[in-house]
Parts: structure tokens; sequence; C-alpha cells
């Protein structure tokens, strides 16, 4: 593919350009709750990762500064003027700002403590509302029988091929499992925390996690890293159709 390219993603999402620092010639832009990047050979590797960023939205950069919408025929405005940097240089400066001032990233090591258990970490501990839960399949796929459409709603789910279900949303389920919460994609059983308390975007960082990939820790600080794509919405067809493969060993 070739033609110069842009896109934006929400700010939060930032992290997820870690991939991008090698790529030749691309640039970024911050402008309020978005970032822009900008670049001019569009590989079809790129083309790829582009397609996956979170919350992207991609355009066609045209003569003049203006962009068109990916697929689309008008042009819906004008690229930001000024203040773009090199993506690499742009990432280096935002890992100046760590939970730990000087501490290179490569030398982190996390480990996964009772949030109750004493620690020099600002803000270590606290407590938010289970966002996961870690169940048997045949417990959820019984339950998610009898659920109504409106309670599977909001929920998403995985299956592993040793009969775990991993359910995701809220309000959770009401049945037994080991329930965990989750700060960006990373997820640790309730009641436990990661040390030393750096930010989620950092220990995404360190575990080396793509876009929309989680890492699901154990209380041993044993991790599993779960890709996006394993999950499926809640409904009942698709809870069905899972455990058909299950019982097939699929």
């Amino acid at each position: 593919m070739t033609g110069d390219w842009a896109a934006r993603i929400p700010r939060e999402e930032a992290f997820a350009l870690g991939r991008l620092r090698l790529a030749p010639g691309v640039e970024v832009r911050e402008e309020g709750a978005e970032v822009w990047i900008r670049g001019g050979e569009l590989s079809d590797e790129l083309f790829m990762y582009l397609k996956v960023l979170p919350g992207v939205r991609r355009h066609d950069a045209l003569p003049g500064g203006r962009i068109l919408p990916a697929g689309g025929r008008v042009p819906i405005g004008r690229l930001p003027a000024g203040g773009w940097v090199p993506l690499g240089s742009w990432l280096h400066l935002e890992a100046q700002t760590p939970a730990l001032p000087g501490e290179p990233r490569g030398k982190i090591r996390l480990a996964i403590v009772r949030a109750g258990a004493p620690t020099r970490d600002p803000g270590h501990g606290a407590e938010r509302d289970p966002g996961l839960v870690v169940t048997p399949f045949a417990r959820f796929a019984g339950w998610a029988e009898r659920a109504s459409a409106a309670r599977l709603r909001p929920l998403v789910f995985a299956a592993s091929c040793d009969g775990r279900a991993l359910v995701r949303g809220h309000p959770l389920p009401p049945i037994p499992g080991e329930r965990c919460c989750e700060e960006d994609g990373i997820a640790v059983p309730c009641g436990f925390a990661w040390s030393p308390r750096v930010g989620a975007g950092t220990v995404r960082a360190v575990l080396g996690l793509a876009p929309r990939e989680l890492a699901l820790f154990a209380g041993d600080g044993s991790w599993e890293r779960v890709p996006g794509e394993s999950f499926a919405r809640a409904a009942r067809s698709a809870v069905r159709a899972t455990g058909e493969k299950l019982s097939r060993g699929l």
C-alpha cells in the first residue's frame, strides 16, 4: 500500500503505540483527549497493526493537509498543524515519568502481594470492584442457560481447553469462582495487588502485552496471556457453541 496516512486514538490508549516505535517516518502529536499519528508509505504490516489499535480512527492524508476517512470519499477536515515529533522521541519522553523514577523498565521485577501487606508503594492495595471471574466453564454455562438476555448482555467470556471460563463485565454472574480486579488489562485476584505499584501501562510494557491482550495473574505470581480476540459476547448461542467445542476437545 502507498500514500500518506494518519490516525488518531484516545490518549488513554497511547501505550499501544509502543510497537510502532521502529516504523520509519512515523510522527505523533497530542491534541486534547486524542493522540494523532501520521506517516508516509503504509506497508502491509503497518496497515494490519493500525487496524487493531484500540479506538483507532484511520484516515488517508491528502495534499494540503486534508484528511479523508479510510474508505471514504469526502474530506472531513485537516491534520493538526505544527507540534509533530518523531514517535521514537515522544515515547522516550513519556517513559521519563515512571512511578519509580530512575528505574529502567527492564529491571522492574513484579510480584503479587496481599493488598493489606505492608508496603512502601503509595496507593498500594486500594480495593476495586471485581470485573472478572474465573470459574469452571460448565458452571458458567449452566448459569447462562437460566439467565435473562439483559443479564448476559454486559458480559463477555473466554474459555480454555482445560475447562475454565473467564467471564468479564459488570455485574458479574453470582456463581462461585475466583474474582479478579482489573486495571487497563492487568487482572489480579481480589485482595492482591502487584508490587512495585507502578502504573498499569508500565506493567503492560514490562510484560510485552499487545493491544487488547489481558494479563491474568494468580496469587502465586504466575500469569496467563489472554488475547483480546479470545473473548466473545455471552449470548446463549455462543456459550452453547463453545461448550460443544470443548466437549469435542477442539
